[in-house]
């Protein structure tokens, strides 16, 4: 009785068994061997995808749109995914029968590559229990930034009258330390009477002889400033560059307002009259001046100036100077009574006739010009309109030679045609849709020769802060600074592009 007990209790236990290693142990063991298949296929899956990624990443070209790059950018990714993960693996499909590769650009400009995939990985053991198979998926995405800086460096006479020059490279330096040789491209511009591309933008601007920071060290302060001009060069780069998917980026320094501009004089613009206004040797009372002596088929183009370098009433306005640029060395052999350099290499010589061109007496001739010309033409030599936010001096509706016709016989009316180019230009650039320069803008103040003209900066920069603030251009930032805090804002700037360009 008792051993058919025992034998009853071995047969009950066989079963249960049976039964556990059924419902237990084969899922259990199913569930090793299909889970380590499952989690070797998203091993796979990932690396394939990251690999597709960063091989797309690598073959965008910020010299063209990301629309023109879609196709090239399918091929690369799925290329590259399939050399990572065959056809067919472990008899894994993939969902849709491709990976999904797609490109964008954010607001910052920084390029993302992303591939994502899907697959479905067959189950073995896991079928006893009615699980055929399971579907993963993975994302790889990669980023891509390339930053072309180009530096704008006022160089004029009034930072080496504020003995600010010295501060200005060296901060300047820093500056450009901040960024990597091989991956950044820098290039520089530095505007006085003239401005100048003083070192082509390029990848190897640490390394190449010269280097920027060595051609930067030459710099002489000296002359007017043509803000305008710097900022119209400036551009240039940029355009010739044609990267509409790197960090386009201006960064101006100056120590004040503009006061000149570059102007094309022709015929139509040449003082044919006798008239009433300021002459140049007695800028504070009006008289009759004579007809200029320039011939009626007369042009010529060149750097018109606020001698006075403020937005007074009456004083000298000057020109017209050369549009030849002087080098980053250069330095001016003369300087009038005025304490302002009137170089020798920007004195145009002209008709005969024209009393600004006139050899002797110089550089008094230069004051001449407002005898040449009967008023200020509308635009600068680069298209920029004269005219905006700054009000011109005009002659009255009832003149009876130039009624309504902008002034170049006060320097109010000259300075502010040059803050206007200034302000036109960097509205041009900043609408570049495709390009979508930022400007940032630092303002060297606290010096008694020139003052900073905040609204003029912000402008300049579209800061948030700015009288003309477009939230559709690209927002930059104007710094103000002395002296004191000029490496500051210039590190201040730098952290910002390299922000934008992580």
């Amino acid at each position: 009785m008792f051993r058919r007990s025992r034998l009853r209790q071995r047969g009950a236990t066989l079963i249960l068994f049976t039964f556990l290693t059924t419902l237990l142990l084969i899922p259990i063991i199913g569930l090793a061997i299909d889970g380590s298949i499952v989690f070797w296929m998203r091993t796979k899956l990932t690396t394939a995808v990251d690999a597709a990624a960063l091989a797309t990443a690598r073959g965008l070209n910020v010299n063209q749109t990301l629309g023109s790059q879609n196709a090239n950018a399918n091929t690369t990714g799925q290329s590259y995914f399939w050399a990572n993960f065959p056809s067919h693996m472990m008899g894994t499909t993939v969902v849709g029968g491709q990976p999904t590769v797609n490109i964008a650009s954010s607001a910052n400009n920084t390029l993302t590559a992303s591939v994502q995939a899907s697959i479905t990985v067959p189950l073995y053991f896991m079928r006893l229990l009615h699980y055929d198979n399971i579907t993963l998926g993975a994302v790889g995405t990669a980023s891509r930034r390339v930053t072309n800086v180009i530096l704008v460096i006022d160089r004029s006479y009034s930072m080496q009258q504020a003995n600010a020059c010295g501060t200005m490279i060296a901060s300047a330096q820093n500056f450009v330390n901040d960024f990597v040789d091989g991956r950044d491209t820098l290039g520089l511009v530095t505007f006085q009477g003239t401005a100048n591309l003083d070192y082509a933008p390029t990848k190897t601007f640490k390394s190449s002889n010269p280097s920027l920071n060595s051609v930067l060290g030459t710099a002489v302060c000296t002359g007017y400033t043509t803000t305008s001009w710097g900022l119209h060069l400036a551009y240039q780069q940029l355009l010739n560059l044609n990267q509409p998917l790197a960090l386009n980026v201006i960064v101006l320094f100056t120590d004040g307002n503009a006061d000149s501009f570059t102007a094309n004089i022709t015929s139509g613009y040449l003082k044919t009259k006798s008239d009433t206004r300021y002459d140049w040797y007695n800028t504070s009372t009006s008289e009759t001046v004579g007809a200029s002596g320039c011939s009626a088929t007369d042009s010529f183009s060149g750097v018109i100036a606020d001698i006075n370098g403020d937005q007074s009433a009456t004083g000298y306005t000057g020109g017209v100077y050369s549009m030849t640029p002087d080098a980053i060395t250069w330095s001016s052999p003369y300087t009038s009574s005025y304490g302002v350099p009137f170089p020798a290499s920007e004195n145009t010589t002209g008709s005969t006739g024209c009393a600004y061109s006139g050899s002797s007496g110089y550089p008094m001739n230069s004051l001449q010009i407002r005898n040449d010309v009967a008023y200020l033409p509308n635009t600068d030599s680069f298209g920029n309109s004269l005219t905006g936010h700054w009000a011109l001096d005009y002659y009255p509706a009832n003149d009876p030679n130039y009624p309504n016709k902008p002034r170049i016989d006060t320097p109010n009316s000259v300075m502010n045609a040059a803050l206007n180019a200034a302000d036109n230009q960097a509205n041009t650039i900043r609408n570049d849709s495709v390009l979508k320069p930022v400007i940032y803008a630092i303002g060297l103040g606290g010096t008694q020769y020139q003052q900073i003209n905040t609204d003029f900066l912000e402008r300049i920069a579209n800061d948030p802060r700015s009288s003309s603030y477009s939230a559709n251009q690209q927002t930059g930032e104007f710094i103000y600074c002395t002296a004191s805090g000029l490496a500051a804002a210039f590190q201040q700037i730098a952290s910002q592009i390299l922000r934008l360009s992580s």
